[in-house]
Formats: C-alpha cells, sequence, structure tokens
C-alpha cells in the first residue's frame, strides 16, 4: 500500500505497540537510489524504482517516497532474514529492468522495537 508520510509513520507507531505487547517483529527499510557520479538519479530511475518495490511488496506492506532519493517500506510481521530476502528481490528486479544505467539501490534494514519511526532530512 502506497501512503503518505504521515500514514506510514502512524502505522509504525502501531507495529511498534504491537511488538512491545505481542512479541510481533516487523521490518523497516529505508531503500536509497544513487548512482555512481553522486547525482540526483533521473524521474526515470527513481520511477522504475517506485514500480518496482511496488511489485515485490505484499499486501499487508506500506511504502512512501521519503525525500528526493529514498522511499520508506514497513514490512509487518517479517524477520530480518525475509527482509533482506525482500530487497534482494527489489534490488534483482531494479537492475534488471536499467541494465544500462548506473543506478543502484543501497538499503537499511531496522527492527521496529520502540524506536522513533525516522523523520526526512530537511
Amino acid at each position: 500500500m502506497f501512503c503518505n508520510l504521515n500514514v506510514l509513520r502512524d502505522i509504525g507507531q502501531l507495529k511498534v505497540r504491537e511488538s512491545l505487547e505481542f512479541g510481533v517483529v516487523s521490518q523497516m527499510a529505508l531503500i536509497t537510489v544513487v548512482d555512481s557520479k553522486g547525482n540526483q538519479p533521473t524521474k526515470r530511475v527513481m520511477d522504475t524504482a517506485l514500480k518496482t518495490i511496488a511489485a515485490n511488496l505484499r499486501k499487508s506492506d506500506v511504502y512512501t517516497q521519503f525525500s528526493i532519493r529514498q522511499f520508506l517500506v514497513l514490512l509487518p510481521n517479517t524477520s530480518r532474514e525475509d527482509g533482506i530476502k525482500v530487497f534482494q528481490n527489489i534490488e534483482r528486479e531494479f537492475k534488471s529492468a536499467l541494465r544500462n544505467c548506473d543506478a543502484v539501490l543501497h538499503n537499511s534494514l531496522t527492527q521496529l522495537d520502540g524506536s522513533v519511526v525516522p523523520r526526512p532530512a530537511e
């Protein structure tokens, strides 16, 4: 489900409460799109990243564009190992869709355990 940052933050806080109360594990992934020169990825690259992310998530997963180069993805009821597999699938399809492009995806995966859901840099 694609949503805005405020909705994702609210759902993330709910998942933190579930984790504390019921031991349900969820993951939050920060996916950053970069190119080899450090330049802003093109609209085509960012659109491809968004489509690839959407195509590789479950219906219960929630995602949003976090900044110009970043996406946040909430993976409810997901172990760290399964979160890594989700990102590997996204990365493989992204590279396949953009074979002649030097853009790559970086992922930071964090277990939701009561820490604050991140806010975008200004």
